[in-house]
């Protein structure tokens, strides 16, 4: 499997860090190292491994995804049957998709590619299809990390809105 590193030398990068965040890293002067790089993330591991090192910084990477889903737990809270009937009322999302041809799309002005949503008219049983007004929602979740999030408890309800107000998680507020 390619995971797209990019194999530098520690010191010879315009990227400085710090000697005290490296030293306990076990990365030395003249050391390579391979850098995965992707949008808003940056992992930096050492160029060559044993298996028993690569076991210990996929654990370590591991402890890190749970300690940042511990952030979204905290802005959206447990779900303790929050809607009274045993589920969460973020609807997860669905296998069986409606799909939309993109000629009917165009007709109505909506480019291709944007995201959808669906309005309910109950009176005459029928569901308005427009561009969405947010950008993600719990579509945008890959599988496995909604797994991960559905089995630590998260409020799923809580974490779309999350999601759909682009509310900041994670950091200093302002």
């Amino acid at each position: 499997m390619n995971l797209d590193s990019m194999p530098v030398m520690v010191g010879q990068s315009k990227c400085n860090v710090p000697r005290a965040v490296l030293d306990p890293c076990g990365f030395k002067a003249r050391d390579t190292v391979d850098l995965y790089a992707r949008e808003g993330v940056l992992v930096m591991v050492k160029h060559r491994m044993t298996a028993m090192e690569l076991v210990s910084v996929m654990d370590r990477l591991y402890q890190l995804v749970l300690g940042l889903a511990e952030y979204l737990t905290d802005a959206c809270g447990h779900c303790d049957d929050c809607c009274g009937e045993g589920n969460c009322p973020g609807e997860l999302p669905a296998d069986g998709r409606i799909s939309i041809p993109a000629d009917m799309l165009r007709e109505a002005g909506i480019p291709a590619g944007v995201k959808l949503a669906g309005y309910p008219n109950e009176e005459d049983g029928t569901v308005t299809v427009a561009e969405a007004d947010y950008a993600h929602d719990l579509t945008d979740v890959p599988e496995e990390i909604l797994d991960l999030l559905l089995d630590a408890g998260i409020c799923t309800g809580e974490l779309e809105e999350r999601l759909m107000m682009e509310d900041v998680v994670y950091g200093p507020e302002g």
